[in-house]
């Protein structure tokens, strides 16, 4: 019965991680339809949602004002979730810019901002963002240029990590590398899952008002199109810049949310869920639903091989490689902290983060521990590169 569970539990974390990406790749090639982009220049609402962002505010504003879309066009409206710091001040110095302040004063949570803000948005398309990012100039021209297919409810585009050199850096970077791999061909399917917080557009239409408990917007928001039939593409070409993560903790803070928040979403959404009837049911319980149950896996392999490599010496062998793994993962953990690059010791690390994060993710939402909150994960310095944007005056 060990042996069982053993095989069967390595089995499905191998599927998870690796047999699925390559099925996914299979059956995009041959049966994946592209989108069929256009140029298109509809009206655009830019919807910010922030709290307490006064040291980013501004570049982020300067970003938008530098996108390469007709002025005419954009509606800019920054929600400031109970700010008591300086952000609205900030926004009210961009009033000569139409850009308008939505504020509420007491602090409500990302979705009940991101609906204050719908009320008031007048665009054909929704572009939706946070205000740590930056945009590239032609971001905006290329999502929406995937909306000009009827088919296509909205578009997620793609985050490129920036200021980062330690080993945290580097192993975020290599999962949003992973990450956008399975986005890519996903999208190429049908949809892909989802989109970046940082960057995504919707038409106007399908923008159904939030949840006021809603943790993740850029998850619940595209899929309830997806599950009218419409279409969620993936756009490599429009990108948001954010910052790499400096440290451990702060990437690990903003997985647990993610993931706990994902067991929120996937009920709500679990009609899609459906094999036979969703045409994202498979990739849904692969990707989303596998990498919350992966790390029950690993535990019960390495209680499984435990158990029978006292009994079977090539287990033992078995058991020697998944204890050197998570020694690796570990050794990995130090040298992040210490600020340490080591390429052997990424893989085992992210490995190891991600899926300790899922374990703290299910023990969080077991407890009712997730909030509607916005939850700082980055308190890193605002790279010199990118800390002082070309006034547009």
């Amino acid at each position: 019965m060990a042996e069982i569970l053993l095989w069967t539990s390595l089995a499905a974390v191998a599927y998870v991680y690796i047999g699925y990406p390559l099925l996914l790749f299979v059956a995009a090639r041959l049966l994946g339809q592209p989108v069929k982009r256009r140029p298109w220049l509809p009206t655009v609402s830019i919807l910010i949602a922030a709290h307490n962002e006064e040291r980013f505010i501004r570049r982020k504003l300067e970003s938008v004002l530098a996108l390469n879309y007709p002025p005419h066009l954009l509606q800019i409206l920054v929600g400031c979730d109970g700010c008591t710091d300086a952000t609205e001040a900030a926004v009210r110095d961009y009033a000569w810019a139409g850009i308008r302040l939505v504020s509420l004063p007491h602090r409500c949570g990302k979705a009940v901002t991101i609906n204050r803000m719908l009320e008031l948005a007048t665009g054909e398309v929704i572009l939706f963002g946070d205000a740590r990012q930056t945009y590239h100039p032609d971001a905006l021209r290329e999502l929406v240029a995937n909306l000009a297919d009827p088919a296509v409810a909205g578009a997620s585009g793609s985050v490129v990590l920036t200021g980062g050199s330690g080993a945290v850096a580097q192993g975020a970077g290599l999962y949003r590398r992973y990450d956008e791999f399975l986005r890519h061909h996903e999208a190429l399917l049908f949809s892909t899952l989802g989109a970046a917080g940082a960057i995504y557009a919707m038409r106007r239409e399908l923008c159904e008002p939030l949840p006021e408990d809603a943790v993740l917007d850029d998850f619940e928001m595209p899929m309830r199109a997806v599950a009218k039939g419409y279409r969620i593409a993936f756009e490599p070409a429009a990108m948001a810049y954010d910052i790499a993560p400096s440290s451990s903790d702060q990437e690990l803070r903003r997985k647990v949310r993610t993931l706990a928040g994902n067991y929120q979403a996937l009920w709500r959404l679990r009609s899609c869920l459906h094999l036979g009837r969703s045409p994202v049911a498979w990739q849904l319980l692969s990707h989303k639903v596998g990498r919350l149950v992966a790390p029950f896996a690993l535990i019960v392999a390495l209680m499984a091989n435990a158990a029978t490599a006292v009994s079977l010496s090539h287990h033992g062998v078995l058991l020697a490689m998944q204890v050197a793994f998570y020694g690796l993962a570990a050794v990995g953990a130090a040298a992040s902290r210490r600020g340490i690059r080591a390429k052997v010791l990424c893989l085992p690390y992210v490995f190891a983060l991600m899926n300790w994060a899922a374990l703290l993710a299910f023990f969080r939402v077991l407890r009712g521990g997730q909030t509607v909150a916005w939850e700082r994960a980055f308190e890193t310095v605002i790279p010199e590169v990118l800390a002082s944007p070309p006034s547009h005056r």
